[in-house]
């Protein structure tokens, strides 16, 4: 008899079988949501106060961007 060493679940099965087609949407989505941008910045204790900055203007730096509101 043989003893299987992980046990899977359906759920886990059907992830599976339809990976390829969760790689085929999810791949797009995240080559093209690395696009560069420019706003304002609004923070009046900041160096770069009014002055229109994104990614780029951070050369080899970690970014990373929250868009929020604050009431």
């Amino acid at each position: 008899m043989t003893q299987y060493l992980f046990k899977f679940s359906s759920i886990t099965v059907l992830f599976m079988k339809n990976l390829s087609q969760y790689l085929a949407i999810l791949f797009p989505i995240l080559l093209f949501s690395q696009n560069d941008f420019g706003l304002e910045d609004l923070n009046y204790n900041s160096e770069t106060y009014q002055q229109t900055v994104g990614p780029s203007f951070f050369p080899n730096n970690v970014c990373i961007v929250y868009f929020g509101h604050e009431y």
